[in-house]
């Protein structure tokens, strides 16, 4: 979007970004400040302006609801944060229900890890995917420089605190999800 707004701001018109981010989202946002201004050389002015960066997940669902907006079907399937999907920072038991829910884009990130595979000279000498998750949000493989596939993402997801055991009720949950279908599960309260 950068390359949009360049020349409005080298022609000395300021621009106003507005960014749906809430500091309760993840430690890295709550740091961040509610308006970021930066001033460029011909004097135009940048802001980045987080109008809801106070409010609570609850604060935003109301606001919504108060004005009969609906939200992302994908709050009720479990998703905290659905501006990408999926996130590489989830939760491990966002990226299960996520993994549950669409197969068909843990393929996706499978085919993906491969393609980078095969440009990435790490990956290539090795003969490994390409990890495309950072090393810290999943215990990787140490022969990997800790970096973590998708399926080993996944697999990590299965278990229990700690990430060493399968979880038993997690495979309860999966067998239930392939006989009933999967249920409303939303993190914030919003299912019937």
């Amino acid at each position: 979007m950068m390359h949009r707004k360049r020349p409005l701001l080298d022609a000395g018109v300021p621009v106003i970004d507005w960014i749906g981010e809430r500091a309760d989202e993840s430690p890295a946002r709550a740091k961040k400040p509610p308006i970021q201004s930066k001033r460029y050389p011909v004097g135009a002015r940048q802001v980045l302006y987080r109008p809801i960066f106070r409010w609570s997940a609850a604060d935003t669902f109301a606001i919504s609801e108060r004005h009969g907006l609906r939200h992302n079907p994908l709050y009720t399937m479990g998703m905290s944060r659905v501006g990408c999907s999926t996130c590489i920072m989830v939760k491990k038991r966002e990226l299960r229900a996520w993994s549950m829910r669409f197969p068909a884009e843990v393929d996706r990130v499978r085919e993906w890890e491969q393609l980078v595979s095969l440009v990435s000279r790490r990956s290539a000498v090795a003969g490994t995917p390409a990890s495309l998750l950072p090393a810290p949000t999943v215990p990787g493989d140490p022969a990997d420089h800790g970096r973590a596939t998708i399926d080993r993402a996944i697999a990590w997801s299965r278990t229990s605190r700690g990430g060493r055991n399968y979880d038993l009720f997690i495979d309860q949950e999966q067998r239930e999800a392939d006989e009933h279908g999967l249920r409303c599960d939303s993190e914030y309260g919003l299912c019937e």
